[in-house]
């Protein structure tokens, strides 16, 4: 079985498990749900250089993170909080950050969600992963709506 026709039979086993049981949500590994802290409960970012895009921020597994144009900053809050958002926009949960090569650390911080979880920010922007990036360095959340972007090591919107 490819590696894309069992992921998509997972994705749908779990969505047919979150009908009947609201606990239960998909994440990709490493992600915590929003009543959870990440497994590891220090997140380490780094930076990735994306052919179309130039630096990109990643995630400890190189999986491309993103930020949403309709969340605010000063104070940073999340506007990304119903299910059909979350399970797309998945965020990027943790309990303590650790200090990450090629990134101002001054620039990392939580918020809280209004679940009491803690979401990373990045220059006071909440950071998520796209839950449809099939591999790491894929990108296929950019530009989605036009409000959702990659994100760039300073905070801002990814572009070359």
């Amino acid at each position: 079985m490819s590696r894309k026709r069992a992921v998509t039979l997972a994705l749908v086993l779990l969505v047919g498990a979150c009908a009947t049981n609201p606990e239960i949500s998909p994440r990709p590994a490493g992600f915590a749900t929003d009543s959870e802290t990440s497994p590891d409960d220090k997140m380490e970012l780094q930076v990735l250089r994306s052919p179309n895009l130039g630096e990109v921020l990643a995630d400890h597994e190189q999986y491309t993170l993103y930020r949403y144009d309709e969340d605010t900053t000063n104070p940073p809050k999340s506007n990304c909080v119903e299910p059909d958002c979350t399970l797309k926009w998945i965020p990027l949960l943790t309990a303590e950050m650790k200090t990450t090569t090629g990134i101002d650390a001054a620039l990392l911080g939580v918020v809280e969600r209004s679940n009491g979880t803690r979401q990373v920010t990045l220059n006071e922007h909440p950071l998520y992963r796209y839950a449809h990036d099939e591999k790491a360095g894929d990108a296929t959340g950019d530009g989605l709506g036009g409000v959702w972007f990659a994100v760039a090591p300073n905070g801002e919107k990814a572009r070359r």
